[in-house]
């Protein structure tokens, strides 16, 4: 194993960020995060983007009792499932179209019925869903969307939202990371009532937490460097590039630490998509003629900063020889999640329609892989990248 690895996703917080957050934590300066930054009327923070979801889950069915239906796409987060099993609902999945990784609207529509609460619409690799195609299949059912977009992050330019409920996640390897937290963006006034009322009750962290909070952020900005990131990477206990289904998802409030960070880094929000850009426009003109993967992305140069790469090999996943295999790790290059929720025996339980295909989701389990994007992507590694595209996925 060589001494060098670069992450499939990451970005340091720098030390004056992180000391400067846990000061204005000790002094209890007020923090300031404005909900026009998510195009809404008001916001909550949560420990975690499941934590956040689970409260959303509960303030909508609260609103609508009689319906308990969830649809998912088939191919997503375990723990945005998970979340729906721990308000306690049903699962309704539908199946992605491999071109669009978006829902495949005709199977939309013949699932949304009086039982559906909320169709929950995801941004993948900062990849928009069409959210106004989304919004009349839920008018339509009369039920409520919720935006997954913890894969696309805050936009300092965005516009006020489509949906009902969005949710951003800032744990590791999304594209604004404090190591963890959440929060739930929400546009009427009704919704924001229900949330506030779980909002209230829950507890915050304590001084130790925040202090654990402060010290493993440091420690993050070390171990995710690629001349050391080798280290966390090959010890099992750290589960880097593990998908698991969460057996038990705490919720609380976000550590006031956390949230002092986000304030300071929201400032880079520009900068770090801007480095994504050129990292993802250089993967799509090295490899949009060359014919070995298709890519799942418009051009970056129009804008899109994805926080990983998407593209799908012309062959299944496991063909790359085990030399092969092992080099993709060390450069950045890996899966998401290895299966559809519709595979999960864990979902089994809540999911309503399993007797349907999702050949979609079965084809990006097999065919998907991301090449990173983050700011700590080399000129050099981005190039050995593309460069074990053209040999080892040609076999």
């Amino acid at each position: 194993m060589r001494l060098y690895r670069v992450p499939a996703v990451g970005m340091t917080h720098g030390i004056g960020n992180v000391v400067g957050s846990l000061v204005s934590f000790l002094v209890k300066k007020k923090v300031e995060i404005a909900p026009d930054l998510f195009g809404c009327h008001d916001i909550y923070d949560f420990c975690s983007g499941k934590a956040a979801l689970v409260v959303a889950f509960k303030a909508l069915s609260r609103l609508e009792p009689s319906r308990c239906e969830v649809i998912l796409p088939a191919y997503t987060c375990y723990s945005v499932a998970a979340a729906v099993e721990a308000a306690g609902l049903k699962l309704v999945l539908c199946d992605i179209v491999p071109e669009t990784l978006d829902f495949n609207y005709e199977m939309l529509v013949s699932v949304a019925n009086d039982n559906t609460l909320c169709i929950v619409a995801t941004h993948f690799f900062s990849k928009s869903a069409d959210v106004v195609r989304i919004r009349e299949v839920v008018d339509g059912a009369g039920a409520f969307l919720v935006e997954d977009a913890a894969q696309s992050g805050i936009d300092t330019g965005q516009d006020q939202m489509l949906s009902d409920i969005a949710i951003y996640s800032f744990s590791r390897g999304k594209p604004l990371s404090v190591n963890g937290g959440g929060i739930l963006a929400v546009k009427h006034k009704s919704i924001s009532v229900e949330i506030a009322s779980f909002h209230g009750e829950l507890p915050a962290p304590g001084l130790f937490q925040e202090l654990k909070s402060a010290f493993m952020m440091l420690v993050s900005d070390v171990l995710i460097r690629p001349s050391v990131f080798w280290i966390p990477a090959s010890l099992p206990f750290f589960g880097i590039g593990k998908t698991i289904y969460p057996k038990f998802i705490l919720v609380e409030k976000m550590g006031r630490v956390r949230l002092f960070l986000l304030q300071n880094l929201a400032k880079e929000v520009a900068v770090l998509r801007g480095l994504r850009q050129m990292n993802a426009a250089f993967y799509f003109d090295q490899l949009e003629s060359g014919g070995v993967v298709q890519l799942l992305v418009s051009s970056p140069k129009e804008g899109h900063a994805p926080i990983r790469f998407p593209c799908c090999l012309r062959r299944d996943i496991e063909s790359p020889n085990r030399r092969g295999v092992i080099l993709a790790k060390e450069l950045g290059i890996s899966q998401m999640y290895p299966c559809g929720l519709h595979q999960l025996d864990q979902v089994k339980p809540f999911f309503l329609n399993d007797g349907d295909s999702f050949l979609g989701a079965d084809f990006i389990s097999q065919h998907l892989i991301t090449l990173p994007t983050h700011p700590l992507v080399s000129k050099r590694a981005r190039t050995r990248v593309v460069t074990w595209l053209n040999g080892v996925a040609r076999g």
